[in-house]
C-alpha cells in the first residue's frame, strides 16, 4: 500500500472467498479443495481399484480440520469410513454407482460436504453356445434351429434372437425357432444376444441351400 497515513485503517471483509465480521463466535465453514486430478464422475470396470482423494479441507480459524471420507457400494454397503489425509483406494466389486461423501469439519464443529460418484460399467459381451449348427438344407423345407445357451458375467436379463440373411438380401429374424428356405444358395445364420447393459454378441455361420 502507499500513501497511508496514521488517521487510515484497514478493514478486511473477504478472505479465500469467505466474509469475516468482528463476531467473537466462529461462523465460517471450512473448505473443500480439490486438488489435480479430483473428479466427481468417475468410471471404472469391475475388479478395479479405484483411488479416491485428491482433496484438502482448509479453514481460516482451524490450523487442521479433518476431513473424512465415506464409500458406499451399489448394495449399501460402506466399504470404507474414516479420515482421509491422503488417498485412498477400493476395490470396486459391484457393478453400478459407488458414492464417495468427503466431509471437512473445523474446531468450532461447523461442516462443508460434497459428493462424488465412481460408476462401475458393466463392458462384458454375454456369450453364446450353440447347441447344433445345421447343416445342408432343401428348399422349401422347415426346419428348426437348435436352441443357444447365453450366459453373461453380470446381467440377468439376456435379449437373444436368430436371424437369417439369403445372400446380399436383408435378414430376416426367425419366430419360433423355426424357417423355410425359400431359394437355393447360400444363407447366413446368426445369433445375437444383448445384456442389460447393451453389451452385444453375434455368432454366425452359413447353410447351403440346394
Amino acid at each position: 500500500m502507499q500513501d497511508v497515513t496514521q488517521e487510515s485503517a484497514m478493514k478486511l471483509y473477504r478472505i479465500a472467498g469467505q466474509t469475516i465480521s468482528d463476531a467473537p463466535a466462529d461462523t465460517l465453514d471450512p473448505l473443500l479443495i480439490y486438488r489435480d486430478g479430483f473428479m466427481r464422475i468417475q468410471n471404472a470396470d469391475i475388479g478395479e481399484t479405484v483411488t479416491i482423494g485428491n482433496i484438502e479441507a482448509f479453514d481460516l480459524f482451524s490450523l487442521a480440520p479433518t476431513l473424512t471420507a465415506t464409500v458406499t457400494s451399489p448394495s449399501g454397503k460402506k466399504v470404507y469410513n474414516g479420515d482421509i489425509r491422503s488417498n485412498v483406494s477400493f476395490t470396486a466389486e459391484e457393478y453400478g454407482v459407488y458414492y464417495v461423501g468427503y466431509t471437512a469439519r473445523d474446531s468450532a464443529g461447523r461442516e462443508r460436504s460434497i459428493r462424488a460418484v465412481v460408476q462401475v460399467i458393466d463392458r462384458i459381451a454375454p456369450e453364446i453356445k450353440i447347441g447344433k449348427y445345421l447343416g445342408d438344407v432343401k428348399q422349401r423345407e422347415e426346419y428348426t434351429f437348435s436352441a443357444a445357451e447365453l450366459t453373461d458375467n453380470y446381467s440377468e436379463t439376456i435379449t437373444g434372437w436368430i436371424s437369417v440373411s439369403y445372400e446380399n438380401s436383408a435378414e430376416e429374424f426367425v419366430q419360433n425357432g423355426k424357417y423355410t428356405f425359400k431359394k437355393a444358395g447360400v444363407y447366413t445364420v446368426t445369433y445375437g444376444a444383448t445384456d442389460a447393459a447393451g453389451n452385444r454378441t453375434l455368432v454366425s455361420y452359413t447353410v447351403n441351400c440346394k
